[in-house]
C-alpha cells in the first residue's frame, strides 16, 4: 500500500506542476530544450496573449492596464492598404528594467500588407518581452523569414507564430519560438496621404 500511496502522491504533485505550467499567465523563464509552438486558432481568440517556447517557456496575458491598438490604414496615393496591430504592457524604455512586471511584460506589433524595401508587400511581427530579471529581449520577422499569421474575416482577431533569434543588449542571442493572439475591440480607420 505504501508504494501505491507514493505513486498517487507523485501523480498529484506532477498534476499540480503541470497545471501551473499550463496556466495562461505563468510568465517567461529561460529553459533548455523547450517546446516548439503551433499557430493558435484565430477563430478561438479570446484575448491578447504571448507564449514563448524553445529557449524560453511560459505565457502572459495582457493585463487590464495594457494597451491594444488596431488600425486599418488606406493610402490612395500609394494604391493600397495595410493593417497594424499593437499590444503592450510596457513602453520598453531602456531604463525601465523590464517595466512594472518583469518576466510578464511584452509588446507585440503585427503588420499585414506592409511595404517592403524592394516595393513588395509582406506581413511582419516584432516582439519585445522581459525576462524575470527585467532584461529586455527582441525578436520577430516576416513571412519570408518563417512567420505564420492568420487573421479573422473581420480583421478583429489575429494569431501568429514565429521561430527566430531573441536578442538582448546584455545576453547572448537564443533561438526562440513565440506564438500569440491579438483581439481588437474596434478597428481604427486611418486615411494616409489623402
Amino acid at each position: 500500500m505504501s508504494l501505491l500511496a507514493a505513486v498517487m502522491v507523485a501523480a498529484a504533485v506532477t498534476g499540480c506542476s503541470s497545471s501551473e505550467a499550463d496556466s495562461p499567465d505563468t510568465g517567461f523563464v529561460r529553459q533548455e530544450r523547450g517546446s516548439a509552438l503551433d499557430l493558435p486558432d484565430v477563430d478561438a481568440v479570446t484575448g491578447n496573449r504571448l507564449e514563448l517556447g524553445i529557449s524560453w517557456a511560459g505565457a502572459a496575458l495582457l493585463p487590464a492596464e495594457g494597451t491594444t491598438t488596431c488600425r486599418h490604414v488606406t493610402d490612395p496615393r500609394a494604391g493600397g492598404e495595410h493593417w497594424d496591430y499593437e499590444v503592450s504592457t510596457s513602453d520598453f524604455a531602456d531604463y525601465d528594467g523590464g517595466g512594472e512586471f518583469p518576466g510578464r511584460d511584452f509588446a507585440v506589433r503585427a503588420y499585414l500588407g506592409t511595404w517592403t524595401e524592394n516595393g513588395g508587400r509582406t506581413d511582419a511581427v516584432h516582439i519585445q518581452f522581459s525576462g524575470p530579471g527585467g532584461s529586455h529581449h527582441r525578436m520577430g520577422g516576416t513571412r519570408e523569414e518563417g512567420l505564420s499569421i492568420a487573421v479573422s474575416a473581420d480583421h478583429t482577431a489575429l494569431a501568429f507564430m514565429i521561430n527566430s533569434l531573441a536578442t538582448s543588449i546584455d545576453r547572448e542571442p537564443r533561438w526562440t519560438a513565440a506564438a500569440g493572439t491579438i483581439l481588437c475591440d474596434a478597428i481604427e480607420e486611418v486615411a494616409s496621404g489623402a
